[in-house]
C-alpha cells in the first residue's frame, strides 16, 4: 500500500566496513576479531575508528533512498541495530527528528520484543 523504499543498515554499514577495511589493507577476520575485543583495548578503537570512517555510506544510501523515491514514498530504514552497538545512533537524528523538514516520511523499524 506504501511502497515504501527499504534501507537495510546493517547491510550498507557491513559494505562499507569491508570496503574501510580493504582500504587500508586489513583482512576481514582481523575487524571481526576487533568487534569481539573487550572495549578500550587497541582493537576496539580500531574498529571504532572503521565504523566512524564507514557512517557517512549509511547516511550517502539513506539520501540516495530519498532522491530515488517520490514525494509520496516513504523511506523505511530497518536493522540499525549496529548503529546502536557502534554509538552511532546520533546519525539517525537528521531523519527521525520530526521538527526538521524533510521531503517525505522516513520511518524506523524498531522490533518490540513481547513480554510472555
Amino acid at each position: 500500500e506504501y511502497a515504501a523504499h527499504q534501507v537495510d543498515i546493517t547491510e550498507v554499514l557491513l559494505r562499507a566496513l569491508h570496503d574501510q577495511a580493504a582500504a587500508v589493507g586489513m583482512r576481514w577476520s582481523s575487524v571481526q576479531a576487533a568487534d569481539a575485543a573487550a572495549a578500550g583495548t587497541r582493537p576496539a578503537v580500531g574498529l571504532a575508528t572503521l565504523v566512524e570512517r564507514a557512517v557517512p555510506a549509511v547516511t550517502a544510501a539513506v539520501e540516495a533512498a530519498m532522491d530515488g523515491a517520490d514525494s509520496e514514498q516513504p523511506v523505511l530504514l530497518t536493522d540499525v541495530s549496529p548503529l546502536a552497538r557502534y554509538n552511532q545512533l546520533g546519525v539517525l537524528t537528521q531523519w527521525t527528528d520530526l521538527s526538521r523538514p524533510r521531503r517525505q516520511a522516513v520511518w524506523l523499524v524498531v522490533p518490540q520484543l513481547r513480554n510472555s
